[in-house]
Formats: structure tokens, sequence, C-alpha cells
């Protein structure tokens, strides 16, 4: 069956549904109209988008186990270049990867919360709010959260106690805010300011390549050795912005003291 013709069965189907329970509250009018699209819009947007997004989050956890990917037969470089060619950005697949392959299991294992009442009492835009929040908790693996999630996060184990299990408690902490505010109120809660660029200095070599023979040159070619000053949120910005064409290697320096309080130095080259 045509893919449009599956769509306007639907359409007509929620829309059905909407001016029914417009009419069983007596409804009339204008008022009824507006009742029945808003309805209309909860349904699509609400268990439907939410089976979208387990269905979408399933099939990516699947292709990412075992590099399933690769044997596309497209021959993608990476995984993102496939899944930018079906619509799928990178901060969605994060988002979906995340809550279907470590946050939902989670909750449901510790908390004992099935996944759709999550999504029930908590909006889309929430959720991605919370998910580099929850998936540093979540995630036993997961070990690139920025120096602002972590303050946050040792904020709100403050705010736990001294529970048994603290992580969950931290998971419940974290789902109960989200749930009893509105989406601006959560967005400023968990507002991260923007990394700031990363600052490279730059010095520039000549390479110039001379005739063994003659001594004349028969090449130049330039090379810049860069040095730079990160803190750990720009270091990770560059291996998530470049994470297939940069390779950084971090040594341990000595401690630095800056106005009496230390601060371990590294040199990245």
């Amino acid at each position: 069956m045509n893919d449009l013709v599956v769509l306007s069965q639907y359409e007509e189907e929620t829309k059905s549904i909407a001016i029914l329970e417009a009419r069983e509250l007596k409804l009339k009018g204008p008022a009824a109209e507006a009742y029945a699209l808003v309805r209309q819009l909860e349904i699509i947007t609400g268990p439907t988008q939410y089976y979208i997004d387990r269905m979408k989050g399933e099939i990516l956890v699947k292709l990412v186990t075992g590099d399933l990917w690769r044997y596309h037969p497209s021959d993608p470089t990476d995984l993102m270049e496939l899944l930018q060619s079906v619509g799928i950005s990178k901060s969605e697949f994060s988002d979906l990867y995340a809550w279907e392959k470590y946050i939902f299991p989670y909750i449901q294992e510790h908390l004992g919360l099935h996944p759709w009442e999550v999504a029930r009492r908590i909006n889309k835009t929430k959720r991605r709010l919370l998910t580099p929040r929850l998936r540093a908790l979540c995630d036993p693996g997961h070990f690139s959260t920025s120096d602002k999630i972590k303050k946050q996060l040792a904020q709100v184990e403050q705010e736990v106690g001294d529970v048994p299990d603290k992580k969950a408690a931290m998971v419940k902490h974290l789902l109960g805010l989200a749930e009893d505010h509105p989406t601006h109120i959560v967005r400023e809660m968990f507002s991260v300011e923007p990394t700031p660029p990363v600052e490279l200095t730059c010095k520039r070599h000549r390479y110039v390549v001379v005739d063994n023979d003659s001594g004349e040159v028969i090449d130049q070619y330039f090379r810049y050795h860069a040095t730079a000053t990160l803190t750990d949120d720009q270091l990770q910005m560059l291996l998530n912005v470049m994470a297939d064409h940069i390779r950084i290697f971090v040594i341990e320096g000595e401690p630095i003291t800056i106005n009496g309080a230390k601060g371990n130095g590294t040199e990245d080259s």
C-alpha cells in the first residue's frame, strides 16, 4: 500500500477519535473544532511519536552493535554519513541511542518505571535536556561528560543526600525535576553555556626540497606546529566535531598552581 494512503487513513482515524471525544464533552462550533484539532495533535505527538522514537532507537542500537552499519552496500565512510542519508542528524542519533541503549533499560530495572510512563510524563524537549545527564549516570562506559554537567550532577548528588543507591536516586530526582516543572524552567535549570571556540597558535615552517645533485630547489611545502590551551569541554568538542579526522594524545603534566589553587596541567598534542 502506498505510504501516502496509509498516512491519509491514519489522519482520518485520529480525526474521528478527536471529533468523537469533542461530542462526548458536548462541545459545539469553534470550541469543538479547536478541541478536536488539539486532541488530534496530542494523539499524533504522544503515543505515536513515542513508538516511532523507540523503533528508531532500536534500529540504531542494532546498527551500532558489531558495527553492522559498515556492511551497508553504499559503503559509507562512517555511521553518520549513512544516518544523514536517511535524515537522522548527529544530535538525534545521540539522543535516541542513549535512551534506547542505556536510559530506558536503567529506569525500568532500577526504578521500576515503564518507558512509556516516563515519556508520557516528560515531553520530548525535556527528555533531550536530560539526555547527557542521565546517560552519564546510566551508561557505565560513558566518560565524555563536560565539566558543566559534572558540576550539575555534583549538585544533584548533594541534593539526594546519603542514600543506599545514590545513582538511582539521582536519576529519579532528575526525572522528578523535569516532570514537576514546565519546559522553559527545565531549560533554565539545565542550561549549559556554549563552549568557547578553540584558539590555536600556529607556527608555519616552510620545507624546501633540494635536488641532491644540482642543489636546485625542486619543491616546497608548509607544515604547521599548533599549540593550544584547552578546557575539558573544548577538548571534547574537538573530538565530537572531528572524530574521524583527529587523534589527540594526552600526556599528564605536573600540577600547576594558580593563585594558590592547584589544577592538573596537561600537555595535548
